[in-house]
């Protein structure tokens, strides 16, 4: 019996059914992992094992990978219609709203087509409202501001009640 050669379309149909099913799985993690090297290692698979990657890394919401995924697509394919999505979704990661409308402007004036520019847009004005920012740090150091606070209430209780000699105030002394 022969064997039929794999092709690369057919790892990236079993990665696109696989991955809205179960993605969270680590099993499911690890086989699309797998197959993302397997393609990059094909010859003329470079460009679907980077699609396979970087829409992992989306939906693990990994930073480090969607970054080095994305350095991948802006080398190999830079007329990719998605690669403005995959920088796009590394300078939100690294909260770097300025970078982030860079590049949809740059998605806006460039021939390729890119999906969504419109949502992007949005939700790169409602994170960098400055409210936004200040919820979202008071989120992230909530123990710290709160140990912090209670220190300084501390404090302020204690400068306020202090003993003051000759004042009358505070403990008399017997000699």
């Amino acid at each position: 019996m022969r064997r039929r050669a794999i092709s690369t379309r057919h790892y990236e149909c079993v990665a696109e059914r696989w991955a809205p099913k179960a993605w969270k799985s680590a099993i499911t993690c690890i086989f699309l992992s797998e197959v993302a090297t397997h393609l990059k290692a094909e010859p003329g698979g470079m460009a679907a094992g980077l699609q396979v990657q970087c829409n992992l890394a989306q939906r693990l919401d990994d930073a480090t990978r969607l970054e080095e995924c994305a350095a991948g697509v802006a080398k190999e394919t830079p007329n990719d219609p998605k690669l403005p999505i995959y920088q796009w979704g590394v300078a939100m990661k690294r909260e770097d709203y300025g970078q982030a409308r860079t590049i949809l402007a740059n998605a806006r004036k460039s021939a390729v087509a890119t999906p969504g520019i419109e949502v992007m847009d949005r939700m790169t004005q409602e994170q960098s409202a400055l409210a936004r920012r200040a919820a979202r740090f008071a989120v992230r150091y909530a123990v710290p501001l709160a140990v912090a606070f209670a220190a300084l209430l501390a404090l302020g209780f204690g400068l306020w009640f202090r003993k003051r000699p000759g004042t009358g105030l505070g403990m008399k002394t017997t000699g």
